[in-house]
């Protein structure tokens, strides 16, 4: 669970592998918020471009790819819950 806007929020979570590395990561998905991607050694969400089909995390610089259409589907499904 999150908290978002002083409510909380179920999470949905998606296993993934990054494309290009093989790494295990985690598509991280909140009604009305941004999605995320836990990725290996960092404990920080990696942000989502959707247009790029990446991701990146400014904490440690690490980036990869994942399908923008596919996060839009999930993050569609988390809403209609």
């Amino acid at each position: 669970m999150t908290e978002a806007a002083g409510t909380i929020c179920p999470l949905r979570r998606e296993p993934f592998a990054d494309p290009v590395s093989g790494a295990p990561c985690v598509l991280v998905a909140a009604a009305g918020a941004a999605p995320g991607v836990e990725h290996p050694g960092c404990p920080y969400l990696a942000c989502v471009v959707i247009e790029l089909d990446a991701f990146w995390c400014n904490k440690c610089g690490r980036n990869g790819r994942v399908s923008g259409a596919w996060c839009l589907d999930v993050m569609t499904a988390e809403a209609k819950r």
